[in-house]
């Protein structure tokens, strides 16, 4: 995790820089007040993207890598044991036709603009010196951004899970 704030200002943001570090957990506290329809998953689409890029532009980041977390799935479990946190393969059609849904989240481009924007914070000296916990010059660094759709959950095609270490035949230890 990446985190912004300073001194002079009361509170900041926390921002993943892996998918590994949105946790199920996380997904849960943001997905606590949504229903969803049986057969439908909510998936939080994390786009990672870099604060340089972000603050250069105001229009909407071209990410990197974008991951897929199912968020929430509301099915009978018979279908790719699909739960809060997995990672999952996507079509971009079905993506694209997606009921976008807004939750308030500091893990959004919006909330994240506007707090390294706002004209408050700028306004005071030494405002614009965030500090960061893991990097020493964050203007390169990646994070992840994120926003919710709600898909069919027969939309998914498989699922990945990054905990478990791959052995890869190809690589050379």
């Amino acid at each position: 995790m990446i985190t912004l704030s300073n001194d002079k200002i009361k509170g900041g943001i926390k921002l993943p820089t892996k998918v590994d570090e949105i946790t199920e957990e996380m997904l849960t506290q943001l997905t606590n007040q949504v229903e969803i329809g049986k057969n439908y998953a909510l998936i939080a689409l994390c786009y990672e993207v870099k604060f340089v890029d972000l603050m250069l532009t105001n229009k909407k980041q071209k990410a990197t890598k974008v991951y897929v977390k199912v968020a929430k799935v509301n099915h009978d479990g018979s279908y790719l044991n699909l739960k809060a946190g997995d990672v999952v393969a996507v079509g971009q059609s079905a993506i694209e036709m997606g009921q976008h849904v807004y939750l308030n989240t500091m893990a959004s481009e919006n909330a994240v603009r506007a707090f390294l924007l706002d004209k408050a914070r700028l306004s005071r000296p030494s405002a614009t010196s965030f500090t960061t916990t893991d990097f020493e010059d964050y203007g390169q660094q990646s994070f992840l951004l994120m926003e919710f759709k709600v898909i069919p959950v027969i939309d998914i095609k498989a699922k990945f899970d990054y905990s478990i270490e791959r052995i890869d035949p190809f690589e050379i230890k």
